[in-house]
């Protein structure tokens, strides 16, 4: 009988279900993502940490739906979230807010970018949207 590849339970809470079943197919890979993830997930700051700048708040998560993107800057390390949400391309209406990790986990299709180089939101909303970027963080602080 061949062993299921298990991945500790705050690495694997991080990363949407169906994207982490298919990951657990190709053990190389499950040994990547698990490094990246962890890695990450040392960097982040607490949820208790301050900012004098949103915009140079660092993107330690983005996850992706279709047109909807959530930028992860801070984490509870149990379920709540904050970061810059961009629901269905609406980038007039996206702004900074908290989220719940159990609720973006819901999402069906939902992915977790894993080959995101952008360090901070200001560098991720500039990558992703150069035209409106300025005008989304200028409105949202």
């Amino acid at each position: 009988m061949k062993k299921e590849p298990t991945v500790p339970a705050n690495i694997s809470a991080l990363i949407p279900p169906a994207q982490l079943d298919f990951i657990k197919t190709n053990k190389n890979d499950l040994e990547t993502v698990t490094d990246l993830v962890k890695n990450q997930l040392k960097i982040c700051p607490d949820m208790k940490e301050t900012d004098d700048d949103l915009n140079t708040l660092p993107v330690i998560f983005h996850y992706y739906y279709g047109a909807s993107e959530f930028f992860i800057c801070k984490y509870d390390r149990k379920d709540h979230m904050f970061g810059y949400g961009i629901i269905n391309g609406d980038v007039k209406s996206s702004e900074f807010g908290f989220f719940s990790l159990k609720q973006l986990m819901a999402i069906p299709g939902l992915q977790l970018n894993f080959s995101n180089k952008e360090k901070t939101i200001e560098d991720a909303l500039k990558k992703s949207y150069p035209k409106d970027y300025k005008k989304m963080l200028a409105g949202s602080i």
